[in-house]
């Protein structure tokens, strides 16, 4: 899982996302603004706060997920033809 600081001038997110090259896609698994993330305001550190990161972990699970994911994938073209 990796952490990707979205800056919105003096407010922000902080999303919480995890990379599959070999399904190549990116997860995202939460997004919280900077206050509900743990912000401290201090040296300008990012805090995640520890309940989203176990929730975010409970909930994905890459094993059961990348096959829901390669589905969704294949699906993915038929869900965007053109209507007739």
């Amino acid at each position: 899982m990796r952490e990707l600081i979205i800056s919105r001038g003096r407010t922000g997110y902080v999303a919480l996302y995890s990379l599959e090259e070999d399904q190549d896609a990116v997860l995202i698994l939460a997004i919280c603004h900077q206050r509900e993330a743990g912000y401290l305001g201090q040296d300008g550190d990012w805090l995640l706060c520890s309940l989203v990161i176990q929730i975010a972990e409970k909930l994905y699970r890459p094993e059961r997920d990348s096959d829901r994911l390669k589905e969704s994938m294949q699906n993915r073209g038929r869900q965007l033809e053109p209507l007739k």
